[in-house]
């Protein structure tokens, strides 16, 4: 998988962190991303109240299946890692969770929008 260059010459440094702190299932955006940009994820840890499942989507296009997530068992990627995990599919596609069960989600996911070229 090839990621888009940007402006600058290591896009980690234009990382940013976003929250994750969701109630019940359902699509919940976590980036907006604006138009004409990607998304580009490079960690994620996220923990639940109780048993559930989030799936990853670019927009409204899978990135994974659905990732069983629990107080015990928390969703890890890439943690300690500079090299990206998932990035958007189209421009201007948010970072959306499809989360499933009644539960809280909390963590947080570091990201950074870059351009396409």
């Amino acid at each position: 998988m090839s990621f888009p260059a940007t402006p600058t010459t290591n896009i980690i440094n234009r990382a940013t962190t976003y929250a994750v702190n969701e109630n019940g299932a359902g699509d919940k955006t976590i980036i907006t991303v604006p138009a004409g940009r990607l998304f580009v994820v490079f960690a994620c840890y996220v923990v639940a109240s109780g048993a559930g499942t989030i799936e990853v989507k670019s927009g409204a296009t899978a990135i994974t299946g659905e990732l069983d997530v629990s107080a015990t068992v928390p969703l890890s990627f890439g943690i300690g890692g500079s090299t990206p995990i998932w990035k958007g599919r189209a421009l201007g596609d948010d970072l959306v969770f499809t989360t499933v069960g009644a539960v809280d989600f909390d963590g947080w996911v570091l990201a950074a929008e870059v351009d396409q070229v």
